[in-house]
């Protein structure tokens, strides 16, 4: 069983439209390493789980950007 499956997300800039990172899916440790340097930049960016969609990580921006969908 492969253990690429997990999916770097994250916002273009202040659009609605969200990216997938081309590298996905990918390892855990390389999607967390991806997401600690877009997320370091202030980005809405997330890791999920490429079956499940499980969120392992989120961040601030991410979660704001959602509270403001609701």
């Amino acid at each position: 069983m492969s253990k690429k499956v997990w999916n770097l997300k994250f916002v273009v800039g202040n659009t609605k439209r969200f990216i997938t990172d081309d590298r996905s899916p990918m390892t855990r440790s390389l999607a967390l390493e991806g997401y600690d340097t877009i997320a370091g930049k202030g980005w809405a960016v997330w890791v999920e789980h490429c079956i499940t969609g499980e969120r392992i990580a989120e961040s601030d921006a991410e979660k704001q950007r959602q509270e403001k969908a609701e």
